[in-house]
């Protein structure tokens, strides 16, 4: 499987196994996510009894059929955040934009839809 884009808070992935779930699969943003047990034991919350990585920027609740198994559901599929590369920031606005954006120029090129446009 490979994650293809991030659409409408799911995740998309391309899947191979075609008998599992069909050539594309959409696992919801909010889902949680599967761990190996390692991962979810140092990331315990013991106050909520719960397992969630937090790194100040991303917030994943985990799951783990050896070590909460009540919190998964074994007819659903789950993201590995470990088997993907993907760190999605916010990036500032570049300096000057904002100018660009209210210049002539910029107005037509960000809005095609005005009628003094050629698109």
């Amino acid at each position: 499987m490979i994650l293809d884009r991030v659409e409408n808070n799911h995740y998309v992935l391309k899947n191979s196994l075609i008998k599992y779930g069909g050539s594309e699969l959409r696992i919801h943003m909010n889902r949680r996510y599967y761990a190996d047990a390692h991962m979810l034991y140092s990331n315990e919350n013991s106050h909520f009894g719960d397992f969630i990585y937090d790194d100040g920027n991303n917030k994943m609740f985990l799951v783990n059929e050896e070590v909460n198994p009540d919190k998964l559901d074994k007819e659903r599929w789950y993201l590995c955040p470990q088997a993907y590369s993907v760190s999605l920031r916010k990036l500032p606005t570049p300096p000057g934009f904002d100018a660009y954006r209210n210049s002539p120029i910029g107005t037509f090129l960000l809005n095609p839809s005005n009628e003094n446009s050629a698109w």
